[in-house]
């Protein structure tokens, strides 16, 4: 798989992929089944969605879910956990 120079780092998991791009935004697509893209849906995206903001530093993912890390540290958790946006810090 060949990674563009602008990506930051660059994950996937069964079904979700995400990254993060040198200017600190967070893209996500794949499977949506439990709102783990993060956008407020549950409809799948086969081409990367931008997602809320430029400050984010670290991304991961899983089957079921993604989380991320802000660069102020906050930690930020979309889908199977009773949300579906990246608005939910822990």
């Amino acid at each position: 798989i060949a990674v563009h120079k602008s990506l930051l780092s660059w994950v996937s998991a069964i079904k979700l992929y995400s990254c993060i791009k040198s200017d600190g935004s967070l893209w996500t697509w794949g499977s949506n089944s439990v709102g783990n893209l993060g956008d407020g849906t549950t409809v799948a995206k086969s081409s990367p969605i931008s997602l809320a903001g430029f400050n984010w530093k670290q991304v991961s993912c899983g089957e079921l879910h993604a989380a991320a890390i802000k660069n102020d540290g906050t930690i930020w958790w979309p889908g199977d956990c009773g949300q579906s946006m990246w608005n939910d810090k822990i």
